[in-house]
């Protein structure tokens, strides 16, 4: 698990999800790749999107691909103001993110 994201203060690795005290129900990874390598070998799920689901996080939305900025940011906005108006993670993803790449991972 060798995947990283570049923070600020240094990087996030994906090793490093193992040392949270809880998982969050829903994870958002707005970057390019960031559901990149989740198929690892059968039954030892990989990468950021893997770490979350192993750590007990219900449910992932990352993109697999490469996305563009600008339009990302934009389509997050409708996103989350959606999942806070209480649409359900998936149809907020398939109607503001899943033209972008994006995809839900878990339940």
């Amino acid at each position: 698990m060798l995947d990283r994201f570049e923070l600020r203060d240094g990087p996030l690795l994906a090793c490093d999800l193992t040392a949270l005290p809880s998982a969050p129900a829903l994870a958002v990874l707005s970057s390019c790749w960031g559901g990149h390598g989740f198929g690892g070998a059968p039954g030892r799920p990989g990468g950021f999107v893997g770490a979350l689901l192993a750590r007990g996080t219900r449910t992932v939305v990352a993109s697999p691909v490469p996305v563009d900025d600008e339009r990302t940011e934009v389509a997050m906005r409708s996103f989350h103001r959606e999942l806070a108006h209480g649409a359900e993670v998936a149809e907020a993803v398939a109607e503001h993110l899943g033209h972008l790449g994006f995809c839900c991972y878990g339940t």
